[in-house]
C-alpha cells in the first residue's frame, strides 16, 4: 500500500512539472521581445504626466514655509541641546577653570 502511494505522489509531480515548464514556454512565446521606441516612451511620458494632480501656487508656498519653520525649529533645539551636553561634559572632566 505504501508503494501505490508513493508512485501516486510521483505522478502527481512530474504532472505538476511538466504542467510548469509548458506553461512557462507558452509564456515565453506569447511575449515577443520589442524594441525600445524612445518617441513611444515620451508620449506615454507625456500621458501620464497629464493624469498628475498638481498642487496650487499657495499649497506648495505653505508647504515650503511649513519646511522652512521646522528647520529652524530643529536647528535652535539641536543648537541649545549641544550648548547644554558641552556644559554638561566640561563639568564633568573639569575642563571649565
Amino acid at each position: 500500500m505504501a508503494k501505490k502511494r508513493k508512485n501516486k505522489v510521483k505522478k502527481r509531480s512530474v504532472a505538476k512539472n511538466t504542467a510548469t515548464s509548458e506553461s512557462k514556454s507558452a509564456v515565453q512565446a506569447s511575449v515577443k521581445k520589442k524594441r525600445f521606441n524612445l518617441f513611444r516612451f515620451f508620449k506615454d511620458v507625456r500621458s501620464e504626466v497629464s493624469k498628475v494632480t498638481w498642487p496650487t501656487r499657495k499649497e506648495t508656498v505653505s508647504a515650503t514655509l511649513m519646511v522652512f519653520a521646522m528647520v529652524v525649529a530643529a536647528a535652535f533645539f539641536f543648537f541649545f541641546v549641544d550648548k547644554i551636553l558641552a556644559v554638561g561634559v566640561r563639568t564633568i572632566l573639569g575642563l571649565g577653570a
